[in-house]
Order: structure tokens, then sequence, then C-alpha cells
């Protein structure tokens, strides 16, 4: 009966469609509700803001790449910071993982977590209650010897 009641209000025309809202996004869904997985709401392209992204990248526009290009590939300048010189990223040469995950607002690295928040302080660094020694114009000691006397018995 509540089967019968939910057909005759979706109809046959939305059926097929269904229409997801969570609080950041709103998904379609296309295809029966019985027929659809638990993985069906992952589009095959995403077009989602930098914030969302696992390394916080804009996409990368996709080329057509031959398996000859990726073999022979090789730069023709010389990389003194390589050992040798037909490998690529020898120890990470290139890659601005640092900088990534310092623009996110939770680093996805766990070691990137340690230092993170320095840049965000409850209180910020302002010299507003500095204690500051003023200093005569002779250097004072305090056990008491002073070198302008010291200085004139020589």
């Amino acid at each position: 009966m509540l089967c019968e009641k939910l057909k005759a209000e979706i109809g046959e025309s939305d059926r097929n469609v269904l229409h997801v809202k969570t609080e950041k996004e709103e998904f379609v869904l296309e295809g029966r509700p019985v027929m659809l997985s638990a993985f069906s709401h992952v589009a095959q392209q995403r077009d989602l803001p930098r914030e969302y992204t696992y390394y916080n990248a804009p996409k990368k526009p996709t080329e057509k790449s031959f398996v000859y290009d990726a073999v022979f590939s090789k730069e023709t300048g010389f990389n003194e910071k390589q050992r040798r010189d037909d490998r690529r990223h020898d120890k990470m040469v290139g890659l601005h993982i640092h900088d990534e995950e310092a623009s996110k607002p939770i680093p996805s690295q766990s070691s990137s977590i340690f230092g993170h928040y320095l840049d965000r302080r409850c209180d910020p660094l302002d010299r507003s209650r500095v204690r500051i020694q003023l200093v005569e114009s002779e250097f004072f000691r305090r056990n008491g010897v002073e070198f302008t006397t010291m200085m004139e018995d020589q």
C-alpha cells in the first residue's frame, strides 16, 4: 500500500530521476532507485572546487598521450640535483607538496599537520605588551665595575 502511494506521488516521468540535496551540493541521480548502487553518486568526470580535491589542485586538461612519448620523453637540459640524468623525480625534485599542503585548510598528509596552524594564532604577535629595558649611555654592570675608570688607569 505504501509502495502504491509512492508510485502515485512519483509518477512515471519522475521515476528515472532522483534529486539528492546535501548541505553543500545537489546531485541528480538517473535511473530507478532500485537499480542505483551505493557508488552511483560518483560521477565519471568531476568538476569539484579546489577545496574538495585531495591535492587541492585544479583539474588538469586531459590530452591524448602516446606510449612512444611516455617512454622516450627526455628533458634536453642537465639537472645537477639528480644523481643520474635518466631518472625522474629523484628525491621529489620538481614536486611542490609543501605548497599544496600549506594552501589547504586541513592537510591531507598527517606529517603536514605539525606547524600547519602556526600562522593562525589567537593572539597575534605584536609588541604591545613588551618590556623594554632602558640602557643608559654608559655600559651598566651589576657588579659595580665600570669600564670608564679602568680605561683611564691604563
